[in-house]
Protein backbone atom coordinates (compact mmCIF):
# COMPACT_ATOMS: atom_id res chain seq x y z
CA UNK A 1 0.00 0.00 0.00
CA UNK A 2 2.89 2.49 0.84
CA UNK A 3 4.42 1.93 -2.37
CA UNK A 4 1.30 2.68 -4.30
CA UNK A 5 0.79 6.06 -2.23
CA UNK A 6 4.40 6.49 -3.05
CA UNK A 7 4.31 6.17 -6.94
CA UNK A 8 1.12 8.08 -6.79
CA UNK A 9 2.72 10.81 -4.81
CA UNK A 10 5.68 11.19 -7.34
CA UNK A 11 3.60 10.71 -10.41
CA UNK A 12 1.40 13.47 -9.18
CA UNK A 13 4.27 15.73 -8.43
CA UNK A 14 5.99 14.87 -12.08
CA UNK A 15 2.81 16.22 -13.76
CA UNK A 16 1.59 18.46 -11.38
CA UNK A 17 2.18 21.71 -13.90
CA UNK A 18 0.95 20.09 -16.93
CA UNK A 19 -2.60 19.40 -17.97
CA UNK A 20 -2.41 15.39 -19.37
CA UNK A 21 -3.48 12.12 -19.66
CA UNK A 22 -1.07 9.55 -20.31
CA UNK A 23 -1.60 5.90 -20.16
CA UNK A 24 1.28 3.39 -18.81
CA UNK A 25 0.97 -0.43 -19.41
CA UNK A 26 3.41 -3.28 -17.64
CA UNK A 27 2.11 -5.40 -20.49
CA UNK A 28 3.59 -6.76 -23.69
CA UNK A 29 3.23 -10.04 -25.75
CA UNK A 30 4.39 -12.03 -22.90
CA UNK A 31 1.68 -10.53 -20.61
CA UNK A 32 -1.01 -11.12 -22.61
CA UNK A 33 -0.15 -14.74 -22.79
CA UNK A 34 -0.52 -14.75 -19.16
CA UNK A 35 -4.25 -14.85 -19.70
CA UNK A 36 -4.38 -18.25 -21.85
CA UNK A 37 -6.75 -20.05 -19.95
CA UNK A 38 -8.50 -18.19 -17.53
CA UNK A 39 -12.16 -18.93 -17.33
CA UNK A 40 -12.89 -17.12 -14.78
CA UNK A 41 -12.23 -14.03 -12.41
CA UNK A 42 -12.96 -12.31 -9.21
CA UNK A 43 -13.40 -8.61 -9.54
CA UNK A 44 -12.35 -6.29 -6.54
CA UNK A 45 -12.81 -2.11 -6.54
CA UNK A 46 -10.14 -0.16 -4.40
CA UNK A 47 -10.56 3.34 -4.00
CA UNK A 48 -7.38 4.69 -2.28
CA UNK A 49 -8.40 8.16 -1.89
CA UNK A 50 -11.26 7.22 -0.21
CA UNK A 51 -9.38 5.44 2.11
CA UNK A 52 -6.92 7.85 2.81
CA UNK A 53 -9.81 10.31 3.90
CA UNK A 54 -9.99 12.58 0.66
CA UNK A 55 -12.24 13.13 -2.21
CA UNK A 56 -12.88 9.27 -3.48
CA UNK A 57 -15.51 8.39 -6.50
CA UNK A 58 -18.52 8.15 -4.39
CA UNK A 59 -18.44 11.95 -4.15
CA UNK A 60 -18.12 12.23 -8.10
CA UNK A 61 -20.84 10.52 -8.06
CA UNK A 62 -19.54 7.15 -9.07
CA UNK A 63 -20.85 3.87 -7.03
CA UNK A 64 -18.25 1.04 -6.42
CA UNK A 65 -21.26 -1.29 -7.63
CA UNK A 66 -21.49 1.03 -11.07
CA UNK A 67 -17.86 0.16 -11.62
CA UNK A 68 -17.87 -3.78 -11.07
CA UNK A 69 -21.17 -4.01 -12.86
CA UNK A 70 -19.51 -2.51 -15.68
CA UNK A 71 -16.18 -4.90 -16.05
CA UNK A 72 -18.66 -7.76 -15.19
CA UNK A 73 -20.43 -7.04 -18.60
CA UNK A 74 -17.91 -6.92 -20.18
CA UNK A 75 -16.05 -10.04 -19.15
CA UNK A 76 -19.23 -11.98 -19.14
CA UNK A 77 -19.50 -11.00 -22.68
CA UNK A 78 -15.71 -12.17 -23.81
CA UNK A 79 -17.46 -15.88 -21.87
CA UNK A 80 -15.13 -15.00 -18.24
CA UNK A 81 -17.52 -16.27 -15.77
CA UNK A 82 -17.68 -13.63 -12.51
CA UNK A 83 -16.73 -15.81 -8.71
CA UNK A 84 -17.01 -15.18 -5.52
CA UNK A 85 -13.95 -14.23 -3.35
CA UNK A 86 -14.32 -17.71 -2.33
CA UNK A 87 -14.19 -19.04 -5.48
CA UNK A 88 -11.75 -17.92 -6.77
CA UNK A 89 -9.82 -19.44 -4.10
CA UNK A 90 -10.58 -22.68 -5.00
CA UNK A 91 -10.12 -21.94 -8.49
CA UNK A 92 -6.76 -22.77 -10.06
CA UNK A 93 -4.57 -19.49 -10.55
CA UNK A 94 -7.05 -17.56 -8.21
CA UNK A 95 -7.48 -14.63 -10.95
CA UNK A 96 -8.31 -11.36 -9.38
CA UNK A 97 -8.90 -8.76 -11.30
CA UNK A 98 -8.41 -5.54 -8.69
CA UNK A 99 -9.89 -2.10 -10.69
CA UNK A 100 -8.44 0.95 -8.27
CA UNK A 101 -8.51 4.47 -8.33
CA UNK A 102 -7.21 7.81 -6.87
CA UNK A 103 -7.92 10.95 -7.17
CA UNK A 104 -7.05 14.34 -5.96
CA UNK A 105 -8.33 17.50 -5.80
CA UNK A 106 -6.18 20.29 -7.09
CA UNK A 107 -7.40 24.02 -7.25
CA UNK A 108 -9.97 23.98 -10.15
CA UNK A 109 -8.99 20.15 -11.10
CA UNK A 110 -8.53 16.58 -10.58
CA UNK A 111 -5.59 14.36 -10.56
CA UNK A 112 -6.10 10.87 -11.21
CA UNK A 113 -4.56 7.33 -11.41
CA UNK A 114 -6.60 4.57 -12.58
CA UNK A 115 -5.09 0.88 -12.10
CA UNK A 116 -6.27 -2.18 -13.81
CA UNK A 117 -4.43 -5.56 -12.66
CA UNK A 118 -4.29 -8.98 -12.91
CA UNK A 119 -3.66 -11.21 -10.21
CA UNK A 120 -2.49 -14.43 -9.86
CA UNK A 121 -0.64 -17.02 -8.26
CA UNK A 122 2.37 -17.70 -10.19
CA UNK A 123 5.52 -20.48 -9.11
CA UNK A 124 8.83 -18.89 -9.37
CA UNK A 125 11.22 -20.14 -11.82
CA UNK A 126 14.36 -21.05 -8.84
CA UNK A 127 11.92 -22.66 -6.62
CA UNK A 128 8.63 -24.42 -8.23
CA UNK A 129 7.53 -25.15 -4.57
CA UNK A 130 7.02 -21.81 -3.77
CA UNK A 131 4.03 -20.12 -5.12
CA UNK A 132 2.79 -16.69 -4.35
CA UNK A 133 0.68 -14.11 -5.94
CA UNK A 134 2.09 -11.83 -8.63
CA UNK A 135 0.88 -8.67 -11.26
CA UNK A 136 0.69 -10.77 -14.38
CA UNK A 137 -1.00 -7.93 -16.44
CA UNK A 138 -1.26 -4.50 -15.49
CA UNK A 139 -2.36 -0.90 -17.00
CA UNK A 140 -2.08 2.34 -15.46
CA UNK A 141 -3.37 6.06 -17.02
CA UNK A 142 -2.96 9.17 -14.85
CA UNK A 143 -3.14 12.60 -15.28
CA UNK A 144 -5.19 15.98 -14.44
CA UNK A 145 -8.66 16.48 -15.92
CA UNK A 146 -10.94 19.64 -14.83
CA UNK A 147 -13.83 19.65 -12.75
CA UNK A 148 -16.87 19.23 -15.67
CA UNK A 149 -18.00 16.08 -16.31
CA UNK A 150 -15.22 14.62 -14.29
CA UNK A 151 -17.15 11.56 -13.42
CA UNK A 152 -17.76 10.92 -17.01
CA UNK A 153 -13.93 11.05 -17.95
CA UNK A 154 -12.97 8.69 -15.16
CA UNK A 155 -15.73 6.58 -15.92
CA UNK A 156 -14.28 6.20 -20.09
CA UNK A 157 -10.80 6.13 -18.72
CA UNK A 158 -11.76 2.72 -17.00
CA UNK A 159 -13.40 1.82 -19.95
CA UNK A 160 -10.73 2.22 -21.91
CA UNK A 161 -8.21 0.03 -19.66
CA UNK A 162 -10.83 -2.56 -19.47
CA UNK A 163 -10.58 -2.79 -23.46
CA UNK A 164 -7.41 -2.77 -23.41
CA UNK A 165 -7.20 -6.30 -20.66
CA UNK A 166 -10.56 -7.45 -22.98
CA UNK A 167 -8.27 -7.09 -26.25
CA UNK A 168 -5.24 -8.62 -24.51
CA UNK A 169 -7.86 -11.75 -22.86
CA UNK A 170 -9.49 -12.70 -26.16
CA UNK A 171 -5.73 -11.91 -28.41
CA UNK A 172 -5.00 -15.74 -26.61
CA UNK A 173 -8.61 -16.67 -25.73
CA UNK A 174 -10.02 -16.36 -29.14
CA UNK A 175 -14.01 -16.92 -28.91
CA UNK A 176 -15.21 -20.72 -30.97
Amino acid sequence: MKKKSLLFIFLMMLISSFKVNNSYAVTNEDNAKTLKGIKSIYIVFEDFAQKKGEIGIKELGITEEQIIEKMELKLRLAGIKIISREECLKTKGSPLLLISSDIYLRGDSFGYVIFITLNQNVLLERNTKLQTSAITWNHMSYGIIGKNNTSDKILKLIDEISDLFLNDYLSVNPKK
